[in-house]
């Protein structure tokens, strides 16, 4: 999704943020509810380019690859930075995002291990079954490489092993999704 180029500027400017906001003594709210390393880029007015992306190139790739999450386009962004690491955050648990559509692009930095696993889609009375034969698998981030989703996948992070990895993450929505009904899973 991004340059090598275009990921160390972002990197850069990550890294200004963070000391401008240990210099100035800045509290910022936590992403989301599971993270509590990282920021949510419209807090820092960092959200317009992501919501242009959004618009121009996931919107009509997610209406292609899924279009029973995708609505009438995707139109609602709430995006934001992820830490994982040593004093940081070092996996995530098994979850579904707030979103129709995840985008998450890895800023890299060197880390080893912090996979993602999947685990399959379930309506949500639903999320706690096991997953089916082939629904399971793990996806190892590369910085610059993005991962496309439905939002209401099940999925987690795996402890990190050493390393720093930072994260974008696009939840992106429909305001004209209806809510379907629970399917035989």
């Amino acid at each position: 999704l991004l340059s090598t180029q275009c990921v160390n500027l972002w990197n850069e400017e990550l890294a200004h943020f963070s000391r401008w906001r240990e210099l100035e003594d800045v509290e910022i709210q936590a992403p989301n509810s599971m993270n509590s390393y990282g920021f949510i880029l419209e807090d820092v007015n960092a959200q317009a380019p992501w919501k242009q992306l959004m618009r121009e190139v996931i919107s009509p790739i997610s209406a292609e690859l899924f279009p029973l999450v995708h609505g009438n386009g995707l139109d609602q962004l709430h995006s934001f930075v992820v830490e994982y690491g040593s004093g940081l955050d070092r996996e995530l648990g098994f979850h579904v995002d707030a979103s129709d559509v995840t985008v998450n692009l890895c800023l890299g930095e060197h880390f080893i291990g912090n996979e993602l696993y999947f685990e399959g889609r379930r309506c949500e009375q639903h999320r706690q079954t096991p997953a089916f034969p082939g629904e399971k698998f793990f996806y190892s981030h590369q910085p610059g490489i993005a991962i496309l989703h439905a939002g209401k996948h099940r999925h987690g992070a795996v402890s990190i092993e050493s390393g720093i990895r930072k994260n974008v993450i696009m939840w992106c929505s429909s305001s004209t999704l209806e809510e379907a009904d629970c399917p035989t899973w």
